[in-house]
């Protein structure tokens, strides 16, 4: 397996180092055995965010997600997975209400449940199929309204600086959740997949360009993540300059 994804790096981006590759590859492990711990802790007795009800709903919401999400580089169920585990700390941050919490985990798991590269429809499609779905389990009309929000709420949109903010704080928090990797230390690491997933070779300057225009709205992410994405910006435009001085 780690073979095989050194392939895919070096015959995708073949302008990284083998250093910079094996970091990738650590990350890559790192990512899966998190994976496998936000599930533990999403089925466990251990989170108590939400009611013994909520947790089980939760976990049948996920199996269902599990076989509607694409197969996908980085917009698959481990995204989803990853998203949801970042919105759980803030629950506990918060110190949210339960049905607050339920929600915003809901919305976790199926913000990007149906995704084709390219349309700019995903989140709507997504938030569809949420309305579709959340009924047979019981939710009422109100809080399938409230994930339909916070869905799209991850539009691009509202992530960007002078656009369109986000109303509630759950809205922030969601918005916040799906661009947590943007400061952390396997930001590089998804922006491989991201790029691999649209068929393209990573843009320092587009992504670098990107990276400066998003926001982090919650104080949370703003004392926790903000300092790393800078850190990650810095990264970028001195392997842009790298990579224009070898004249490529």
């Amino acid at each position: 397996m780690i073979k095989r994804n050194i392939f895919i790096f070096i015959t995708f981006f073949n302008d990284f180092s083998i250093g910079t590759l094996l970091y990738i590859i650590d990350v890559y492990n790192h990512m899966k055995s998190k994976t496998n711990t936000l599930r533990e802790i999403l089925l466990s007795d251990g989170q108590q965010n939400v009611t013994e009800t909520q947790r089980n709903t939760l976990s049948n919401i996920l199996s269902i997600a599990e076989t509607k999400y694409p197969r996908l580089a980085y917009h698959n169920i481990n995204h989803a997975l990853d998203v949801l585990g970042v919105v759980i700390n803030y629950s506990k941050y918060y110190d949210l209400s339960a049905n607050d919490s339920f929600i915003l985990q809901t919305a976790a798991i199926l913000h990007d449940v149906i995704v084709e590269p390219g349309r700019i429809d995903n989140e709507e499609r997504s938030s569809d199929y949420a309305s579709k779905l959340l009924p047979k389990f019981s939710y009422q009309d109100q809080q399938i309204n409230m994930v339909n929000e916070l869905i799209l709420n991850t539009k691009l949109d509202f992530k960007l600086k002078g656009l369109t903010n986000p109303s509630t704080l759950l809205g922030q928090i969601m918005c916040d959740a799906d661009l947590d990797n943007l400061g952390r230390e396997d930001f590089f690491y998804n922006a491989l997949l991201l790029a691999k997933e649209n068929d393209s070779k990573l843009s320092y300057e587009g992504l670098s360009g990107f990276m400066g225009a998003t926001v982090y709205w919650t104080e949370f992410a703003k004392m926790i993540r903000e300092p790393k994405k800078i850190e990650n910006i810095t990264k970028l435009r001195d392997l842009t300059n790298e990579y224009l001085a070898r004249g490529a």
